[in-house]
């Protein structure tokens, strides 16, 4: 994936790190946002994320995903399991 352009190359863990950053900074942009008095606090990360994983996990997992010889094996998985709390 190609950023700003082509400026900037954007592929892999890269890419999912930056979409983990992107989903907090917007999640806590929006729970700062009050209306009368009532905002969402640290549940905009979890709306943002929910939107997030709704509307684009397919690139995230078009980019997670490694071509071998035999079958192409994507990554989206094992990797979301980075920020799983179990």
């Amino acid at each position: 994936m190609e950023l700003f352009g082509g400026v900037i190359s954007v592929g892999g863990i890269s890419f999912f790190m930056m979409c983990v950053f992107a989903i907090i900074f917007i999640g806590y942009l929006l729970g700062r946002i009050s209306v009368k008095g009532v905002a969402l606090g640290v549940s905009g990360v979890f709306i943002a994320a929910l939107l997030f994983g709704g509307l684009l996990y397919s690139p995230l997992e078009a980019q997670l995903m490694v071509r071998g010889e035999a079958e192409s094996v994507s990554f989206a998985v094992d990797a979301l399991e980075i920020i799983d709390s179990k």
